[in-house]
């Protein structure tokens, strides 16, 4: 009986591990960085957000790199509900017209 509950709990871990890592890749847009949302300047990711995100407030903006690509990733916390990360490819216009 030990043996069957032990199989079952691995079974369990290995399927709920795999199906959030799918939603991570295969989600709506702007969930994860093989779906960021590709803009062309700052104002449109707000607007992005105000658009698809009812009574959120931006809790903050992180520049990160992924496979040598700038995203910048903004956490939003929703009324009522938990903080949410939206991930905006921003290569078209990172680091460009610096003059």
């Amino acid at each position: 009986m030990k043996k069957i509950l032990s199989a079952l709990v691995i079974i369990l871990v290995i399927s709920t591990s795999c199906s959030s890592s799918k939603n991570a890749t295969s989600g709506e847009p702007g969930t994860s960085f093989q779906t960021a949302i590709p803009v062309d300047n700052v104002h449109q990711e707000y607007e992005y957000i105000k658009k698809n995100c009812d009574n959120c407030r931006v809790i903050k903006q992180t520049l990160r790199f992924y496979k040598k690509k700038p995203y910048d990733i903004i956490t939003v916390k929703p009324f009522p509900g938990e903080p949410k990360d939206y991930y905006f490819d921003i290569s078209s216009f990172y680091g460009k017209n610096l003059q």
